[in-house]
């Protein structure tokens, strides 16, 4: 819930700003039509991908293509999604107030997606940050400061349109919220203005180029990669060049983009307010 309404702030015109199924008022608004209006307009051969995967007969198996995908009539592709993102000027915040046991903080910054160079160095970075229980937010916030019950984040620049490189916190019991978000952004300044070192560079490269291939022995994975990567404009050759530019990153790089997206005029930030029952009016 804190997810979705920090988006609702985070992009004011692109529809990220919306969940993917929609509000609840949207469903609660749907009528047949409308569901077998989409599904005519989007589920056509010519605004689909087929993706085939492992060992197979070439000039066979397109004959089945053909055989069981041409005779379906091409419907008129939805024009391409063309929005522009308002420049943010400053942060937005925004409190949801919750039954809950503990408050909940989540903070993205305004970053590119594939289209951008600088994804390479942002993926790292996030697996620096925060990837993993030997992450410097994890071990800085969990172990070391003792502020938090669990700490993390992540970024994902495999998308159509603008995307966020987020972290999240819970407090512990008897810690504040304000404590954990002042050490989050401490940890922030800190790689901001020191290069990270060469093991952790090194170790985060291990991290994404093992995650990366060893994903691909499942040949389902492959399909979906391949799939994942022409839907939204990459093409599969993006596939095929990642690995090599995750290796040259350098602690230039991580600095730099540090530097250039970690800037508070380019956070939102989602916070849970815990709430008890009867302070909502009882119970519903």
């Amino acid at each position: 819930l804190v997810v979705e309404n920090m988006y609702a702030i985070a992009f004011l015109a692109y529809p990220y700003r919306s969940p993917i199924i929609g509000w609840m008022s949207d469903l609660d608004s749907l009528v047949r039509d409308d569901v077998y209006d989409h599904y005519k307009r989007y589920y056509a051969p010519n605004n689909a991908t087929i993706v085939i995967v492992g060992d197979f007969e070439t000039d066979k198996l397109l004959k089945m293509i053909k055989k069981h995908f041409e005779k379906i009539p091409k419907a008129k592709v939805p024009p391409d999604v063309k929005i522009d993102e308002p420049e943010q000027f400053g942060e937005r915040r925004i409190y949801v107030k919750k039954e809950a046991q503990l408050p909940y903080l989540f903070a993205g910054y305004r970053a590119p997606n594939y289209k951008d160079n600088d994804i390479y160095a942002l993926t790292l970075l996030s697996n620096i940050l925060s990837s993993g229980k030997s992450s410097r937010f994890y071990r800085s916030l969990v172990y070391e400061k003792n502020l938090a019950l669990n700490a993390g984040g992540g970024y994902d620049g495999f998308s159509i349109g603008p995307e966020l490189f987020y972290f999240y916190g819970m407090p512990r019991p008897g810690k504040t919220l304000d404590e954990l978000e002042k050490a989050i952004y401490e940890e922030i300044e800190r790689v901001k203005k020191e290069p990270v070192t060469d093991m952790e560079l090194q170790k985060a490269k291990n991290q994404e180029e093992a995650a990366y291939i060893l994903g691909q022995d499942s040949i389902f994975y492959q399909a979906r990669q391949i799939g994942s990567m022409e839907t939204i404009g990459a093409g599969y050759k993006f596939i095929e060049e990642y690995v090599d530019k995750v290796r040259k990153v350098s602690k230039d790089d991580i600095l730099r983009v540090a530097n250039k997206y970690l800037v508070e005029d380019r956070r939102t930030v989602g916070i849970l307010v815990p709430v008890k029952q009867e302070e909502k009016g009882g119970k519903e």
